[in-house]
């Protein structure tokens, strides 16, 4: 049975592997890239891609439509890939995406929501060392 997966943040390294995986079982993928000229995947009758912010409700419910599931491989966006450089993307990025990811699956039917984090975040921030801590 082919399955249809919406994968925000699909150009990231994370991402491009789920990519990678769900084409290799059969899946249809839709993907939400903000620069299509850096996903190495060409758009096919597997594969579509949507263009711009995985913040933009509009562009959400576009891609979800006929998805079973979203896998999210969003993170914060960094300048470069030192720790500490300033962000590319608002603070509140993944909180405010997965508000809005939340309250529109169920308008398409979509239960399941999957989702990949990192240590430190959340709950789970104040037992790390305050060297690996980002102030809000």
């Amino acid at each position: 049975m082919s399955k249809t997966v919406l994968i925000p943040g699909a150009s990231g390294r994370t991402g491009r592997e789920l990519v990678r995986q769900s084409l290799q079982r059969g899946w249809s993928v839709h993907v939400l890239v903000r620069k299509p000229a850096h996903f190495p995947f060409e758009n096919n009758n597997q594969l579509s891609i949507f263009e711009g912010s995985a913040d933009d409700a509009e562009l959400l419910s576009r891609a979800m439509s006929g998805c079973e599931a979203i896998i999210s491989a969003l993170n914060i966006s960094r300048n470069n890939d030192f720790p500490w450089s300033s962000l590319r993307t608002p603070v509140n990025f993944l909180s405010e995406t997965m508000k809005k990811l939340v309250v529109l699956a169920p308008e398409y039917g979509i239960q399941r929501l999957l989702f990949t984090s990192a240590w430190g975040v959340g709950d789970s921030r104040k037992r790390y060392s305050p060297l690996v801590q980002v102030d809000d």
